[in-house]
Protein backbone atom coordinates (compact mmCIF):
# COMPACT_ATOMS: atom_id res chain seq x y z
CA UNK A 1 0.00 0.00 0.00
CA UNK A 2 1.77 3.04 -0.88
CA UNK A 3 0.96 6.99 0.41
CA UNK A 4 1.04 10.31 -1.46
CA UNK A 5 1.88 13.08 0.23
CA UNK A 6 -0.06 15.40 -2.22
CA UNK A 7 0.69 18.84 -0.83
CA UNK A 8 4.51 19.17 -0.59
CA UNK A 9 3.92 16.38 -3.96
CA UNK A 10 7.08 14.66 -2.60
CA UNK A 11 6.47 12.39 -0.39
CA UNK A 12 6.05 8.37 -1.62
CA UNK A 13 6.07 5.89 1.76
CA UNK A 14 4.74 2.07 1.77
CA UNK A 15 2.87 1.38 4.72
CA UNK A 16 3.30 -2.67 5.69
CA UNK A 17 3.53 -3.90 9.25
CA UNK A 18 2.60 -0.45 10.76
CA UNK A 19 5.90 0.85 9.58
CA UNK A 20 6.31 3.07 6.88
CA UNK A 21 9.16 2.78 4.50
CA UNK A 22 10.63 5.34 1.86
CA UNK A 23 10.10 3.98 -2.00
CA UNK A 24 12.30 4.54 -4.81
CA UNK A 25 11.06 6.78 -7.28
CA UNK A 26 13.60 7.75 -9.86
CA UNK A 27 11.86 10.55 -11.71
CA UNK A 28 11.18 12.58 -8.19
CA UNK A 29 15.11 12.11 -6.98
CA UNK A 30 15.94 13.22 -10.57
CA UNK A 31 13.48 16.46 -10.18
CA UNK A 32 15.28 16.96 -6.16
CA UNK A 33 18.72 16.42 -8.69
CA UNK A 34 18.05 18.90 -11.16
CA UNK A 35 16.57 21.81 -8.93
CA UNK A 36 19.04 21.92 -5.91
CA UNK A 37 22.30 20.43 -7.87
CA UNK A 38 22.19 16.81 -6.63
CA UNK A 39 22.19 13.53 -8.72
CA UNK A 40 20.00 10.34 -7.73
CA UNK A 41 22.48 7.30 -8.17
CA UNK A 42 21.95 3.31 -8.27
CA UNK A 43 23.41 3.14 -5.13
CA UNK A 44 20.63 5.16 -3.31
CA UNK A 45 17.57 3.41 -5.43
CA UNK A 46 18.82 0.05 -4.23
CA UNK A 47 18.93 1.33 -0.46
CA UNK A 48 16.03 2.94 -0.92
CA UNK A 49 14.46 -0.27 -2.26
CA UNK A 50 15.74 -2.29 0.00
CA UNK A 51 14.38 -0.62 3.24
CA UNK A 52 18.04 0.19 4.92
CA UNK A 53 17.52 3.90 3.76
CA UNK A 54 18.54 6.96 6.52
CA UNK A 55 17.06 10.25 5.95
CA UNK A 56 18.18 12.99 7.62
CA UNK A 57 14.94 15.49 8.89
CA UNK A 58 15.40 19.61 9.30
CA UNK A 59 13.22 21.58 11.18
CA UNK A 60 12.84 25.20 10.65
CA UNK A 61 9.07 26.45 10.18
CA UNK A 62 9.06 28.49 13.49
CA UNK A 63 11.62 28.76 16.34
CA UNK A 64 13.21 25.93 17.00
CA UNK A 65 15.74 24.70 15.03
CA UNK A 66 16.01 20.73 14.78
CA UNK A 67 17.60 18.22 13.30
CA UNK A 68 16.70 14.29 13.42
CA UNK A 69 18.28 10.99 11.88
CA UNK A 70 15.60 7.81 10.60
CA UNK A 71 15.33 5.08 9.46
CA UNK A 72 13.10 3.64 6.53
CA UNK A 73 11.56 1.53 9.63
CA UNK A 74 10.51 4.36 11.57
CA UNK A 75 13.61 4.20 13.88
CA UNK A 76 14.45 7.21 15.02
CA UNK A 77 18.56 7.06 15.48
CA UNK A 78 18.79 10.89 16.55
CA UNK A 79 16.68 14.19 17.51
CA UNK A 80 18.31 17.23 18.22
CA UNK A 81 16.28 20.12 19.32
CA UNK A 82 17.71 23.87 19.65
CA UNK A 83 14.95 26.39 21.34
CA UNK A 84 14.53 30.00 21.41
CA UNK A 85 12.73 30.16 24.68
CA UNK A 86 14.90 32.68 26.54
CA UNK A 87 14.68 34.66 23.29
CA UNK A 88 11.05 34.53 22.87
CA UNK A 89 10.55 35.25 26.68
CA UNK A 90 12.76 38.94 26.57
CA UNK A 91 10.98 39.35 22.65
CA UNK A 92 7.15 38.40 24.37
CA UNK A 93 7.14 36.05 21.44
CA UNK A 94 8.12 34.78 18.48
CA UNK A 95 9.73 37.56 16.15
CA UNK A 96 10.27 35.85 12.39
CA UNK A 97 13.74 38.09 11.47
CA UNK A 98 15.37 37.76 14.76
CA UNK A 99 14.07 33.76 14.93
CA UNK A 100 15.54 33.21 11.37
CA UNK A 101 18.49 34.69 12.06
CA UNK A 102 19.40 32.47 15.03
CA UNK A 103 18.22 29.51 12.58
CA UNK A 104 21.08 30.68 10.51
CA UNK A 105 23.37 30.10 13.68
CA UNK A 106 21.95 27.09 15.42
CA UNK A 107 21.30 25.11 12.08
CA UNK A 108 24.90 23.67 11.37
CA UNK A 109 25.70 22.73 14.97
CA UNK A 110 22.13 21.08 15.46
CA UNK A 111 22.79 18.86 12.30
CA UNK A 112 26.32 17.97 13.84
CA UNK A 113 25.28 16.85 16.97
CA UNK A 114 21.92 14.72 15.43
CA UNK A 115 24.66 12.76 13.27
CA UNK A 116 27.18 12.48 16.03
CA UNK A 117 24.53 11.25 18.25
CA UNK A 118 23.29 8.65 15.24
CA UNK A 119 26.69 7.48 14.98
CA UNK A 120 26.75 8.21 11.57
CA UNK A 121 30.26 7.42 10.09
CA UNK A 122 29.96 8.99 6.90
CA UNK A 123 27.16 11.55 5.19
CA UNK A 124 28.29 10.39 2.03
CA UNK A 125 27.81 6.65 2.67
CA UNK A 126 25.14 6.61 5.57
CA UNK A 127 22.43 9.33 4.67
CA UNK A 128 20.24 8.87 1.56
CA UNK A 129 18.23 11.55 1.87
CA UNK A 130 17.38 15.23 3.29
CA UNK A 131 13.93 15.93 4.26
CA UNK A 132 13.17 19.55 4.81
CA UNK A 133 10.20 21.04 6.57
CA UNK A 134 9.30 23.54 3.20
CA UNK A 135 5.47 24.99 4.82
CA UNK A 136 3.41 26.02 6.33
CA UNK A 137 5.42 28.44 8.39
CA UNK A 138 7.38 31.51 8.91
CA UNK A 139 8.78 32.55 5.79
CA UNK A 140 11.99 33.67 6.71
CA UNK A 141 12.36 30.78 9.07
CA UNK A 142 11.65 28.61 6.12
CA UNK A 143 14.00 30.38 4.02
CA UNK A 144 17.08 29.65 6.17
CA UNK A 145 16.00 26.23 6.71
CA UNK A 146 16.07 26.01 2.37
CA UNK A 147 19.18 27.97 2.04
CA UNK A 148 20.83 25.22 4.74
CA UNK A 149 19.53 22.52 3.09
CA UNK A 150 20.16 23.39 -0.24
CA UNK A 151 24.24 24.38 0.37
CA UNK A 152 24.22 20.94 2.22
CA UNK A 153 22.35 18.59 -0.25
CA UNK A 154 24.73 20.50 -3.01
CA UNK A 155 27.61 19.45 -0.73
CA UNK A 156 27.11 15.89 -0.21
CA UNK A 157 24.95 15.46 -3.60
CA UNK A 158 22.00 14.07 -1.81
CA UNK A 159 18.40 14.66 -2.69
CA UNK A 160 16.13 16.98 -1.13
CA UNK A 161 12.64 16.31 -0.02
CA UNK A 162 9.94 18.83 0.52
CA UNK A 163 7.66 18.06 3.76
CA UNK A 164 4.12 20.08 4.26
CA UNK A 165 4.55 19.84 8.01
CA UNK A 166 0.76 19.84 8.73
CA UNK A 167 0.93 16.74 6.35
CA UNK A 168 3.73 15.15 8.80
CA UNK A 169 1.68 16.06 12.07
CA UNK A 170 -1.18 14.69 10.77
CA UNK A 171 0.82 11.21 9.34
CA UNK A 172 3.31 11.07 12.33
CA UNK A 173 1.26 8.47 14.30
CA UNK A 174 0.54 6.11 11.52
CA UNK A 175 4.09 5.43 12.03
CA UNK A 176 4.17 3.48 15.41
CA UNK A 177 0.07 2.91 15.26
CA UNK A 178 -3.03 2.14 13.60
CA UNK A 179 -4.84 4.43 12.07
CA UNK A 180 -8.43 3.52 10.72
CA UNK A 181 -10.00 5.86 7.63
CA UNK A 182 -11.59 7.61 6.83
CA UNK A 183 -10.25 10.16 9.38
CA UNK A 184 -10.02 13.81 10.12
CA UNK A 185 -6.92 15.38 10.77
CA UNK A 186 -7.27 18.51 13.28
CA UNK A 187 -4.18 20.46 13.47
CA UNK A 188 -3.76 23.35 16.11
CA UNK A 189 -0.58 25.51 16.08
CA UNK A 190 0.58 28.90 15.80
CA UNK A 191 0.41 29.56 12.32
CA UNK A 192 -2.16 27.29 11.29
CA UNK A 193 -5.79 25.99 12.24
CA UNK A 194 -6.87 23.76 10.50
CA UNK A 195 -9.04 20.37 9.80
CA UNK A 196 -8.90 17.88 7.21
CA UNK A 197 -10.25 15.14 5.80
CA UNK A 198 -7.97 12.18 4.71
CA UNK A 199 -9.32 9.30 2.90
CA UNK A 200 -7.22 6.90 2.57
CA UNK A 201 -3.37 6.36 2.10
CA UNK A 202 -3.67 7.30 -1.27
CA UNK A 203 -5.70 10.27 -2.30
CA UNK A 204 -4.94 13.75 -1.42
CA UNK A 205 -6.43 15.63 1.70
CA UNK A 206 -9.28 17.33 1.66
CA UNK A 207 -9.40 20.86 3.83
CA UNK A 208 -12.86 20.62 5.60
CA UNK A 209 -11.93 23.99 7.56
CA UNK A 210 -9.55 26.23 8.05
CA UNK A 211 -8.44 29.56 9.60
CA UNK A 212 -10.27 32.79 7.60
CA UNK A 213 -8.08 34.96 9.56
CA UNK A 214 -5.48 35.03 12.44
CA UNK A 215 -4.95 30.95 13.64
CA UNK A 216 -5.12 29.86 17.26
CA UNK A 217 -1.72 30.54 18.42
CA UNK A 218 -1.41 33.82 16.32
CA UNK A 219 -4.27 35.33 19.03
CA UNK A 220 -2.77 33.13 22.06
CA UNK A 221 0.33 34.91 21.39
CA UNK A 222 -1.18 38.25 21.06
CA UNK A 223 -3.27 38.22 24.19
CA UNK A 224 -0.15 36.79 25.97
CA UNK A 225 1.96 40.14 24.75
CA UNK A 226 -1.02 42.16 26.07
CA UNK A 227 -0.95 40.62 29.27
CA UNK A 228 2.76 40.72 29.78
CA UNK A 229 2.83 44.32 29.06
CA UNK A 230 -0.14 45.61 30.86
CA UNK A 231 0.82 43.67 34.05
CA UNK A 232 4.41 42.84 34.02
CA UNK A 233 4.70 43.61 37.54
CA UNK A 234 2.12 41.04 38.53
CA UNK A 235 3.85 38.36 36.48
CA UNK A 236 7.14 38.55 38.14
CA UNK A 237 6.42 34.82 39.67
CA UNK A 238 5.87 33.55 36.23
CA UNK A 239 8.80 34.60 34.87
CA UNK A 240 9.68 31.27 33.85
CA UNK A 241 6.84 30.69 31.59
CA UNK A 242 5.19 32.40 28.44
CA UNK A 243 2.73 32.88 25.64
CA UNK A 244 0.54 30.17 25.91
CA UNK A 245 1.96 28.25 28.77
CA UNK A 246 1.60 31.03 30.95
CA UNK A 247 -1.66 31.94 30.13
CA UNK A 248 -3.05 27.78 30.66
CA UNK A 249 -0.91 28.45 33.92
CA UNK A 250 -2.78 31.48 35.28
CA UNK A 251 -6.21 29.83 34.51
CA UNK A 252 -5.61 26.44 36.30
CA UNK A 253 -5.16 28.78 39.08
CA UNK A 254 -8.30 30.51 38.82
CA UNK A 255 -10.82 29.63 41.94
CA UNK A 256 -14.11 30.50 40.81
CA UNK A 257 -16.44 31.68 43.48
CA UNK A 258 -20.23 32.89 43.75
CA UNK A 259 -19.27 36.55 43.87
CA UNK A 260 -16.89 36.64 40.71
CA UNK A 261 -18.67 37.72 37.68
CA UNK A 262 -18.63 35.15 34.50
CA UNK A 263 -16.35 37.17 31.47
CA UNK A 264 -18.67 37.13 28.34
CA UNK A 265 -16.33 36.31 25.17
CA UNK A 266 -17.68 36.23 21.67
CA UNK A 267 -18.33 32.63 19.90
CA UNK A 268 -16.98 33.35 16.48
CA UNK A 269 -18.95 32.53 13.52
CA UNK A 270 -21.52 31.25 15.41
CA UNK A 271 -24.10 31.67 12.46
CA UNK A 272 -22.02 30.16 9.71
CA UNK A 273 -22.30 26.57 8.38
CA UNK A 274 -18.66 26.19 7.88
CA UNK A 275 -15.68 24.29 9.45
CA UNK A 276 -13.67 27.24 8.75
CA UNK A 277 -11.90 29.36 11.72
CA UNK A 278 -11.87 32.73 12.63
CA UNK A 279 -9.33 34.17 15.79
CA UNK A 280 -9.04 37.72 14.93
CA UNK A 281 -12.18 39.05 16.58
CA UNK A 282 -11.27 36.97 19.50
CA UNK A 283 -8.47 38.56 19.52
CA UNK A 284 -9.38 42.05 19.18
CA UNK A 285 -12.04 41.35 22.07
CA UNK A 286 -9.84 39.97 24.76
CA UNK A 287 -6.99 42.67 24.22
CA UNK A 288 -9.71 45.36 24.22
CA UNK A 289 -11.91 43.77 27.26
CA UNK A 290 -7.81 43.56 29.30
CA UNK A 291 -7.54 47.47 28.39
CA UNK A 292 -11.05 48.05 29.77
CA UNK A 293 -9.94 46.09 32.92
CA UNK A 294 -6.78 47.98 33.71
CA UNK A 295 -8.55 51.25 33.13
CA UNK A 296 -11.40 50.40 35.71
CA UNK A 297 -8.94 49.46 38.19
CA UNK A 298 -9.91 45.67 37.72
CA UNK A 299 -5.89 44.54 37.75
CA UNK A 300 -5.09 42.44 40.13
CA UNK A 301 -3.65 38.36 39.92
CA UNK A 302 -6.82 36.83 40.61
CA UNK A 303 -8.92 38.80 38.15
CA UNK A 304 -5.76 38.32 35.65
CA UNK A 305 -5.86 34.38 36.43
CA UNK A 306 -10.27 34.75 36.00
CA UNK A 307 -9.63 36.80 32.41
CA UNK A 308 -7.40 33.59 31.75
CA UNK A 309 -9.74 30.80 32.78
CA UNK A 310 -12.40 32.57 30.40
CA UNK A 311 -10.39 33.12 27.40
CA UNK A 312 -9.14 29.68 27.07
CA UNK A 313 -12.39 28.33 27.61
CA UNK A 314 -13.46 30.46 24.22
CA UNK A 315 -10.27 29.39 22.71
CA UNK A 316 -11.80 25.72 22.93
CA UNK A 317 -15.03 26.51 22.82
CA UNK A 318 -14.76 27.84 18.83
CA UNK A 319 -12.33 24.85 18.23
CA UNK A 320 -14.77 22.88 19.34
CA UNK A 321 -17.89 23.97 17.88
CA UNK A 322 -16.58 24.03 14.21
CA UNK A 323 -14.96 20.53 14.89
CA UNK A 324 -18.32 19.01 15.78
CA UNK A 325 -19.77 20.74 12.26
CA UNK A 326 -16.87 19.39 10.45
CA UNK A 327 -18.17 16.16 12.07
CA UNK A 328 -21.94 16.49 11.01
CA UNK A 329 -20.74 16.81 6.76
CA UNK A 330 -18.94 13.42 7.55
CA UNK A 331 -20.67 10.86 9.48
CA UNK A 332 -18.64 8.21 8.21
CA UNK A 333 -15.15 9.65 10.28
CA UNK A 334 -14.91 7.77 13.80
CA UNK A 335 -11.09 8.80 14.20
CA UNK A 336 -9.58 12.34 14.70
CA UNK A 337 -5.56 12.37 14.80
CA UNK A 338 -5.04 15.92 16.59
CA UNK A 339 -1.60 17.73 16.62
CA UNK A 340 -1.46 20.71 18.92
CA UNK A 341 1.57 22.79 19.23
CA UNK A 342 0.08 26.55 20.76
CA UNK A 343 1.76 26.40 24.20
CA UNK A 344 5.30 26.87 24.74
CA UNK A 345 6.71 25.76 28.33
Amino acid sequence: MTWHFPLSGTAFLRYSGNRLQFLPDMSLLRCFGNRFGCTANNVLSRRLASGRSVLLGIESSCDDSCAALVTSEGRVLSSVQRSQHELNKRNRGVIPSIASQHHVLALPDVMEQAIQRASIASIEKDIDAVALTIGPGLAPCLGAGLQFAQQFCAEHKKPLVLVNHMEAHAMAPTMHQCVFYPCFGFMVSGGNTEVVYISDHLHPFKVVGETVDDACGECIDKVYRCIAETGADLLQSHSAMHGGALISHLAKQYTKSASDPILSFPLPMARQRTADFSFAGLKTYSIRLLRQMKENGDWTPQSICRFCYFFEHAVVRHLLHKLRFALTQFPEVHTIVVAFCVCEA
